[in-house]
């Protein structure tokens, strides 16, 4: 697997929110939808995967 710091930074973020709900899905989901409810907006200022390519300039590649 691919090391991606963002990815690795949101993991941790999400394992801290858990733990902080007593590991309990119920209150982890709870929090979530009031943080959604309550605070609306874009969270990431970076995007996670990079743009891609313009198909207009003819070149197309495969994989495999």
């Amino acid at each position: 697997m691919k090391n991606v710091p963002l990815l690795d930074e949101l993991r941790d973020i999400r394992r801290r929110l858990a733990q902080e709900q007593g590991l309990d899905v119920e209150r982890y989901a709870a929090m979530l939808r009031d943080v959604a409810r309550n605070q609306p907006g874009r969270y990431l200022t970076q995007p996670i995967l990079p743009p891609a390519p313009d198909r207009r300039d003819g070149e197309v590649r495969h994989a495999g």
